[in-house]
């Protein structure tokens, strides 16, 4: 059998809309064929890539692999389409680029700017998430690229750049600029967020350094909602430079880089090893590389060559 596009559009509909009758109304084709298609597949890969239930159509194991593989392949058909039509060389198709959500607020902007200036015609769509959703999101394809943490990727990658972390607060509980022994933090009322978090996990490490431990006012998950916290004086937090805005160390927020152990990250930009990479998702990567380049000046992270 052939391993033509059409069975791969049709596997691909499938798995998307989770439901051959859907697929099939998609598609504007009968369901028999469909299905005669899809046996047809599975017979040549020798492997069972969907499974039928009470509530629909679900991917297998083998599945996934093949639907991560058989969706690039499609993107990259559609961008050379795109190119072709447009008799020049310029970039367009889909990227799909997970953030963490502790760096997104510096990052979306001067980012998204970057991307629409040197290729308007590449539709990029940001997603926020924690460290552990970014690697899942790369792992199964949904992502393209993320920018995540060095100690939570599987991969062996090269770091792109390191960020410190501060004690942000209001007076009485943070009341200057210069750098704070962590060993002071014991005596501060913090808001961190749980134990699942890799920034709790950072601070527990350095507690540990010193042989002391934390023991948090409060919990929470959630930039917005520690920032409301702590200006209601509930107490201070733990924030990267890159989780500020100019406007809160401005407006009301003081921040002290925590030393003696320092709490610091290492960042870098994930994808998928052994995947097809399309010329938009190269295009992005670079822009997302040069990006950082340029914040680290701005004193948000330093840049690692």
């Amino acid at each position: 059998m052939t391993m033509d596009l059409r069975k791969l559009r049709i596997f691909v509909t499938i798995a998307e809309t989770g439901s051959f009758t859907q697929a099939a109304s998609h598609l504007r084709v009968a369901q028999p064929v469909l299905s005669y298609h899809m046996t047809a597949l599975e017979q040549h890969l020798g492997v069972t890539l969907l499974t039928r239930n009470a509530r629909g159509t679900a991917v297998t194991g083998s599945g996934r692999v093949f639907l991560t593989h058989a969706t690039n392949i499609l993107k990259s058909l559609e961008e050379a389409e795109a190119a072709t039509r447009k008799g020049d060389n310029s970039v367009s198709g889909d990227v799909v680029v997970g953030l963490l959500n502790s760096i997104a607020i510096s990052l979306t902007v001067p980012l998204l700017r970057a991307c629409q200036d040197k290729h308007p015609s590449v539709r990029v769509r940001l997603v926020e998430g924690n460290s552990q959703t970014l690697r899942a999101g790369i792992e199964t394809g949904e992502y393209d690229l993320a920018i995540n943490l060095a100690t939570v990727v599987r991969e062996k990658i090269r770091p792109i750049a390191e960020e410190d972390f501060y004690l942000v607060g209001r007076p009485p509980h943070v009341t200057c600029s210069d750098d704070v022994p962590f060993r002071d933090l014991l005596a501060i009322p913090l808001i961190l967020p749980s134990t699942q978090h890799g920034l709790r996990m950072l601070v527990e490490w350095s507690a540990l350094q010193i042989d002391a431990q934390i023991r948090p006012l409060l919990e929470v998950d959630g930039i917005s909602s520690v920032k409301a916290l702590v200006r209601d004086d509930f107490g201070a937090t733990i924030f990267s430079r890159s989780s500020l805005q100019n406007d809160d160390l401005a407006r009301d927020l003081n921040a002290r880089r925590i030393i003696d152990p320092p709490i610091r990250r290492r960042l870098v930009l994930h994808q998928q090893t052994g995947r097809p990479t399309t010329r938009a998702v190269s295009e992005v990567g670079r822009i997302v590389l040069q990006t950082i380049h340029d914040l680290a000046s701005d004193g948000l992270w330093r840049h690692l060559d």
